[in-house]
């Protein structure tokens, strides 16, 4: 029987090949082209037969399967990110949002999951640094940058209240 694959590969890397009744074929959809993602396999009849971009199919006649990829959802971030730390607050107990709201192009606006890089930020320079971004498991693609300003102070202040003052509490 021939299987031929639009979109992917078989498991010696072909797109095409013939197998013998009840053969076990493996599938692999492309790796998808910046802005787009994989959505599904289908079959020649449009019927869709897996989400997942690796299959296993037993043969049991010819079949050509293609592998759809859509584009992604440009949008935009609806506000700036910024955080202030103390002197050598090490990377993991900085607050960085799980989340970010988005917005797309009709101005509709969802909260999406964000995974933060924080192997560049250093605990022990002072000033402002930059940690990036990037939406996790998402139908949508930033338009810009994600990043996130930290502000690491060389000095805590406290307020007081009674005094309406500040003062130095932590070197």
């Amino acid at each position: 029987f021939n299987v031929n694959v639009i979109g992917g590969t078989l498991e010696d890397g072909f797109t095409q090949g013939r197998y013998i009744i009840k053969d076990i074929v493996t599938l692999t959809a492309n790796a998808p082209i910046d802005g787009y993602k994989f959505l599904y396999w289908q079959d020649e009849n449009k019927n869709i037969v897996s989400v997942d971009p690796v299959i296993n199919v037993e043969v049991s006649r010819s079949f050509t399967y293609e592998a759809v990829f859509v584009p992604l959802q440009v949008v935009t971030l609806t506000e700036s990110l910024e955080t202030e730390v103390e002197y050598n607050t090490p990377a993991g107990a900085i607050d960085l949002p799980d989340y970010v709201t988005v917005s797309n192009k009709e101005g509709v606006n969802e909260n999406v999951k964000v995974s933060w890089d924080t192997t560049t930020f250093d605990p022990e320079l002072i000033g402002e640094q930059v940690i990036y971004g990037s939406l996790v498991d998402s139908d949508y693609i930033l338009a810009e940058s994600l990043f996130i300003k930290v502000n690491v102070s060389a000095y805590t202040f406290e307020y007081n209240e009674s005094t309406n003052e500040y003062a130095i509490s932590k070197y």
